[in-house]
């Protein structure tokens, strides 16, 4: 009788890792769920910063003069011979076609 006294004691004795073993797998998916969605936040805002939108050749014409100091993007092609920029000088100016229309532009910083 006092074996089976001795055995349940021991059965009783040895640490059950079963609530220990589910806090840190808890632990763990908090954690992965945290750094997944901070990793989507920053990819997203980087995607989201660096769309721009370029206007057309087209469009630029269509518009009025743009203010001094407002940068506006715009998509063609470059018209053949029609950079100019002075020796020494980062101030460029040439002209840009979009297969229909062309616009002259100035670009004031390195190229």
């Amino acid at each position: 009788v006092d074996q089976e006294n001795d055995q349940g004691s021991l059965e009783s004795s040895i640490p059950n890792n079963q609530g220990l073993l589910t806090a840190n797998r808890g632990k763990f998916l908090i954690a992965a769920i945290v750094l997944i969605s901070s990793l989507v936040y920053f990819a997203f805002m980087a995607f989201q910063s660096a769309t721009v939108y370029y206007y057309t050749v087209g469009e630029m014409n269509s518009q009025a003069s743009t203010p001094e100091g407002r940068i506006v993007r715009v998509s063609g092609k470059l018209v053949p011979d029609s950079f100019h920029r002075s020796e020494g000088s980062t101030v460029a100016h040439f002209s840009l076609t979009d297969g229909e229309s062309i616009m002259s532009a100035m670009h004031k910083k390195i190229l």
